[in-house]
């Protein structure tokens, strides 16, 4: 349906209330997952499975199987950008195919070396590389893996820069109608996903990975934005290790959720790392009292929080106001 009514000279695209209402409704890649033709995020600190996830999320997408035996998938063509090399993922796809029973990944290509997608004229010779008669390929997905060997030499932490690159991701989704995800890290805290904000402002989808443990490797998957539709409910992972010797690599299985206690318990305090992200949550920050209010920490644990918070230059305080300091948030 075209609704693009604009006269000549004007950048008005004006459509009626009925126009707006028989617009498509978002479509899935992976059901309750991944959204089609838009870009998400998956982030987390080293060794919580996030790389993993996104590999067999692609896997399953190339192979039309759906993710876990739970969430559908609508087979397409994958473009996989391995960023940080490829010796340690073949060993991941090689474990992932034995477990399943797949004998060709047809629908996967590989980019070992990093895509620059922020300097000069890569979009545009990317997208030309995707539209050759020959060579040319219709992926449903890419993924980028990781944000920070794809960013080239700009800053995470500067609007400017992060902002580029979004930019330059969406334009290749909705040029290409594809869905994009990025493999991100947190920041050095471990709070939020590393580098300025503008990136989960302007994605769709955001999932972070959290390890419950490290053998078995246990992780949660949470799903902390979902732009046009419910969140996912978290995910629980385990382990498993294939194959033998130097060929064996992990593949994540569906777990059970960690075991709740048992019994009357009393609320642990809150983690500094906690009160972090709870203080940035804030533009405005926080009084001493309204921050401590918030946190239900004791007086007492609360100041000796505060000042090895500001010992370690994660914080200042301004007119009487607690902040975090911006590299911690941006």
């Amino acid at each position: 349906m075209s609704v693009d009514k604009r006269p000549a000279g004007h950048d008005l695209a004006l459509i009626s209330t009925q126009q707006l209402l028989r617009l498509p409704d978002p479509e899935w890649l992976m059901e309750g997952v991944l959204p089609k033709d838009t870009v998400s995020v998956i982030y987390g600190q080293p060794e919580t499975g996030k790389s993993f996830v996104a590999l067999e999320w692609a896997m399953c997408v190339s192979q039309g199987q759906s993710w876990l035996g739970k969430y559908a998938t609508k087979q397409a063509p994958v473009i996989y950008i391995a960023a940080e090399g490829g010796s340690g993922i073949k060993k991941r796809v090689r474990a992932w195919m034995t477990h399943y029973g797949v004998t060709s990944l047809d629908a996967m290509h590989w980019q070992v070396v990093p895509l620059l997608i922020r300097e000069d004229d890569v979009l545009e010779r990317t997208l030309e590389g995707l539209e050759d008669d020959v060579t040319g390929i219709n992926p449903g997905l890419i993924v980028f893996d990781t944000l920070s060997r794809s960013f080239s030499n700009g800053d995470e932490n500067a609007s400017q820069d992060m902002v580029h690159f979004v930019d330059k991701v969406i334009q290749l989704s909705t040029l290409k109608r594809t869905a994009v995800l990025i493999v991100h890290h947190t920041n050095a805290t471990g709070s939020r996903e590393r580098g300025h904000g503008s990136l989960r402002g302007n994605v769709n989808t955001m999932f972070r990975c959290v390890s419950r443990s490290q053998k078995p490797l246990r992780v949660t998957v949470e799903n902390d934005k979902q732009k046009d539709d419910a969140k996912l409910d978290n995910v629980y992972l385990e382990g498993t290790l294939i194959g033998e010797g130097k060929n064996a690599s992990l593949v994540l299985l569906a777990g059970e959720p960690p075991e709740k206690a048992k019994g009357p318990t009393v609320p642990a305090a809150m983690r500094k790392v906690d009160m972090l992200t709870l203080l940035g949550a804030q533009e405005d920050g926080y009084s001493w009292g309204e921050w401590k209010a918030a946190t239900g920490i004791d007086k007492n644990r609360f100041n000796r929080r505060v000042a090895h918070l500001m010992q370690e230059g994660e914080i200042f305080k301004d007119n009487g106001r607690y902040y975090v300091v911006p590299a911690n948030i941006d």
